[in-house]
């Protein structure tokens, strides 16, 4: 009924207002109800949450009517006020942009875009929104015409396998050190001596690592944590959705605790998201037999006992976020309703 209450108030609001509804029951309720902020008339969402601050959300959003112009927005989540809106550079009207990743604190941020409609590139802004830097189009020899070095570089950063810190987006990937420069969007590889794994590549182990993250059956969508990873895959073409964990040596861990489909045979993961250490799994999963039905779940890694569990209302765009003190961040866009931002407490054990 809150919820309902919620989405009419915010339906009532004028067309160009960015006034936002904020569920306080968390405040001093007894039970784990969520944090509802719901905000109306503020754009497209575009990638994942980052907590810049301390009870402080952002992501980036495109506009409705100018999908090439995008603004990072940071959400209290203590109140709901929408504390920046924050234009990202000047646009192209015929860029067309995908992902984005932001850098703690908003000391700048990354996007995946498409220039010209035709090359693929990385663009580095600075923390005012200003562009720094361009990473040209590059396809190494041998790669498939769907993946080139800057998308492969935006995946392994939306995975946590890249880290980008504003000044650039670095990390380690195999016996490889690699590092993209936002002040000249220069890469450097340095391969460590004496690691294992010789022979190959740099080229040749990222292609390796993507290559079924781009399938075009069984597509896997990845989140990496430490040494493990928590995979989720669509169900396409006969072949089953899935979601497991993944280990560093390749072996992989079913979650889904319910190995049977529904009666309808369908039965989807989304969003599988790690705890910093490791010890829970949050996703999304959706069913549909009669209805569709969406939940989020809260998995332990070792016992695969679901912990925590809440009815979540499916949407077009969405992303999931740990919080520093154990709750989960939900970011969702609905064509109707507009963004809404959910903080659920599943109160785990410490």
């Amino acid at each position: 009924m809150r919820s309902f209450l919620l989405l009419i108030l915010a339906a009532a609001l004028p067309a160009h207002a960015q006034d936002q509804v904020i569920d306080p029951c968390v405040i001093d309720a007894a039970i784990a109800c969520p944090v509802e902020i719901i905000l109306p008339d503020i754009g497209l969402v575009d990638g994942d949450p980052v907590l810049t601050g301390p009870d402080r959300l952002t992501f980036v959003v495109r506009d409705r009517d100018e999908p090439e112009q995008a603004s990072a927005v940071d959400v209290s989540l203590i109140d709901g006020r929408i504390l920046r809106k924050l234009p990202l550079g000047t646009a192209r009207e015929d860029t067309l942009m995908f992902d984005w990743l932001v850098a703690p604190n908003a000391q700048g941020f990354l996007a995946f875009v498409w220039e010209n409609k035709r090359d693929r590139i990385l663009v580095f802004y600075d923390a005012k929104g200003m562009p720094r830097s361009k990473m040209p189009e590059i396809r190494p020899q041998g790669w498939p015409y769907e993946l080139t070095m800057a998308r492969a570089l935006m995946l392994l950063g939306q995975q946590g396998v890249l880290t980008f810190d504003g000044e650039a987006l670095h990390g380690q990937l195999g016996r490889f050190d690699v590092k993209v420069a936002a002040a000249d969007a220069r890469m450097t590889v340095v391969e460590r001596t004496g690691a294992e794994g010789g022979g190959q590549t740099f080229e040749d182990y990222v292609l390796e690592r993507l290559t079924t993250q781009i399938a075009e059956v069984g597509t896997e969508f990845v989140h990496v944590e430490g040494n493990v990873s928590a995979v989720t895959t669509f169900r396409a073409r006969k072949s089953p959705a899935r979601f497991f964990l993944r280990t560093a040596e390749g072996q992989e861990i079913d979650v889904d605790t319910q190995p049977e489909p529904p009666p309808s045979g369908i039965r989807v993961f989304h969003y599988a998201r790690l705890s910093p250490d490791g010890r829970f799994v949050a996703v999304i999963k959706s069913e549909e037999d009669r209805k569709p039905t969406s939940r989020l779940l809260v998995i332990d890694t070792n016992s695969k006992e679901v912990l925590f569990e809440a009815p979540v209302r499916p949407c077009w765009a969405s992303g999931l976020r740990w919080l520093p003190d154990g709750r989960i961040a939900r970011l969702c866009f609905r064509m109707r309703d507009g963004i809404e931002v959910i903080v659920f407490d599943p109160r785990l054990p410490r």
